[in-house]
């Protein structure tokens, strides 16, 4: 704490050099009460014997006396300026602890809020470093994908080749076996007339065999020659031959082309 000098005005002091002056200017007070005593005294013993010749002494000893008053006067009013300035100056000690305790609360404040933005900023730093991580690695994973799905749609275009290969084939196979199931069903209706022409022939044999098999009939009728008797096994045998041969083409066709619609099927 400083305060104000009386002997040098606006010097600051420390707070003890004050009590310091205070205490020695407490002295002098007391040493001039004692002088002043001791001058009274004397005056009195003078007063008391010397009559005239001690009256210069006694104005001398009066001026010593006011002029001690005076310093009194000037101590006790020194004391109270020191006491008000000592006052004043604890008081703006007061205000400036104050003030300083009040701005180190505020520089904590900053320090704490400073602490907090440094921390915040770190952990904005560490979300944007993750997201700039994930960032490359879906980026990384979308050029994997864009490479794979080029590899598959070459991969498709490969195999919609081959299809389209093996679909002209298929194609040249079905237009192969659709011709020759055009052909079998050909064969099958060309022997299927065969058949049916069999099958009147066989008709007349019977219906020769019955009218020769009828009783009344002449003997030339049934044996009126070796050639009447023979003529109807002949004309029996030839048309179950051609029976046989013609059912026997006809199933053979007609397994053809059941093979021929299988594969229709198949394809």
């Amino acid at each position: 704490m400083l305060l104000l000098s009386t002997d040098e005005p606006g010097l600051l002091l420390p707070a003890a050099d004050w009590a310091d002056r205070e205490a020695e200017l407490r002295g002098e007070a007391a040493d001039l009460e004692q002088r002043l005593r001791q001058a009274e005294g004397a005056a009195q013993a003078l007063q008391s014997g010397a009559g005239d010749a001690t009256r210069p002494l006694l104005r001398q000893i009066e001026s010593m006396a006011a002029a001690a008053t005076q310093q009194q006067q000037v101590a006790r009013e020194t004391e109270q300026a020191l006491r008000q300035q000592l006052r004043a100056a604890q008081h703006s000690a007061s205000v400036a602890a104050e003030a300083q305790r009040q701005a180190e609360d505020r520089l904590a404040a900053l320090q704490a809020s400073s602490a907090a933005d440094r921390q915040a900023a770190a952990r904005a730093q560490a979300a944007a470093d993750e997201a700039q991580r994930r960032c490359q690695e879906e980026r990384e994973q979308s050029q994997q994908l864009t490479a794979e799905v080029a590899a598959l749609r070459q991969q498709a275009a490969a195999a919609a080749a081959a299809a389209q290969q093996q679909l002209a084939e298929q194609q040249q196979e079905l237009q192969a076996l659709q011709e020759q199931l055009w052909e079998a069903q050909g064969q099958v209706r060309g022997l299927a007339a065969a058949a049916a022409a069999a099958a009147a022939n066989s008709a007349a044999l019977a219906t020769v065999q019955q009218q020769s098999q009828q009783p009344g009939s002449t003997p030339g009728a049934t044996g009126g020659g070796s050639g009447m008797g023979s003529r109807p096994r002949s004309e029996l045998s030839t048309p179950e031959a051609a029976n046989g041969t013609a059912a026997q083409q006809q199933a053979e066709a007609e397994e053809h082309s059941g093979e021929a619609w299988k594969e229709v099927g198949r394809l």
